[in-house]
């Protein structure tokens, strides 16, 4: 039964660990559900406590806590990069990750970036059940990119600027607690044109598409500052 200051989790209890009602304790079949709840990142405890009634009868209490902060995170940064030529490129990015969007734990994040290599980025990430690993995942990508163009001898004759736009769409499962694979499809456009250097220089127009299949694997202590674990 869900616990009193996780009431508006009552859903979510019934779905997850609801038919263990009635059953033997299976405790690592509830420990592995637990983990499940507290791997999404949404929640700032999640708990289970055995409890009694005057009858005898003997029950098991979920508490799951939602974090004091979000559901919205932003992340912000800034970069530079210079060469030993004296060129230099400065950006400043944001990420936005919105949680909570749905009752499925759906999350949105949105990466942009501005300055010398513009970018928008951005995936919905959409899991199919509150019990079962699967998800769906659209997204969008469009970047600005910079190229030196040097001939043999090492010399500049230019800077190309290309443009890519691309969608996608993926399908995968979450692999327990530590990664993650998905396949999906990805198709776009773009173009190159020259920035600085000879008028002549060839413009192109191109098609960018194909299939993919990814995976990853993740048992890092942290994502921002890790001190142990590894990652794949």
């Amino acid at each position: 039964r869900p616990g009193e200051q996780s009431q508006s989790e009552a859903k979510r209890i019934e779905a997850v660990f609801g038919d263990l009602a009635g059953k033997p304790l299976d405790r690592p079949e509830l420990q592995q559900r637990l983990a499940s709840q507290y791997r999404i990142d949404d929640f700032e405890s999640v708990d289970y406590r055995i409890v009694g009634s005057g009858s005898g009868e003997r029950g098991l209490e979920i508490d799951l806590r939602r974090k004091s902060w979000g559901p919205a995170f932003l992340r912000l940064g800034v970069g530079v990069e210079m060469d030993y030529e004296g060129g230099a490129t400065a950006n400043a990015a944001a990420q936005l990750r919105l949680t909570q969007v749905n009752a499925l734990d759906a999350e949105w994040i949105i990466d942009g970036q501005i300055g010398e290599e513009p970018k928008l980025q951005t995936e919905f990430y959409q899991p199919l059940s509150l019990r079962l690993p699967y998800f769906i995942a659209p997204g969008f990508r469009y970047e600005q990119t910079t190229l030196q163009l040097v001939n043999d001898e090492g010399q500049r004759l230019g800077r190309y600027r290309t443009r890519d736009t691309e969608v996608s769409l993926a399908v995968g499962a979450e692999l327990s607690n530590w990664g993650e694979v998905r396949a999906g499809l990805r198709r776009g456009d773009g173009s190159s044109r020259v920035l600085i250097g000879d008028p002549g220089l060839p413009n192109t127009e191109f098609d960018l598409g194909g299939a993919f299949v990814n995976f990853g694997y993740d048992r890092l202590d942290s994502g921002y500052f890790p001190k142990q674990g590894q990652a794949f």
